[in-house]
């Protein structure tokens, strides 16, 4: 196949927050997504991380009261 033969590199990177499996409820070409699933996935090098989220570690949050001076915290997110 003439993709496998490049004299270049051919990387392509995808990443999700969910399985793939799950993609189709964002597509709504379901033949057309499992037409490239099976391509992106032919020869593959999955890599699944687990685990808690970096996001939101240093996000900031303020309370609002009516008649309160606003107050500040740094909020951690354990997700």
């Amino acid at each position: 196949d003439r993709r496998y033969s490049k004299d270049t590199p051919n990387t392509m990177i995808v990443t999700s927050n969910m399985e793939p499996d799950k993609w189709v409820t964002f597509f709504n070409d379901e033949p057309a997504l499992k037409c490239a699933m099976d391509r992106f996935f032919d020869k593959a090098l999955l890599i699944s991380m687990k685990g808690r989220s970096y996001r939101g570690k240093y996000r900031r949050k303020i309370e609002v009261t009516a008649g309160v001076e606003p107050r500040q915290s740094a909020e951690q997110t354990n997700y």
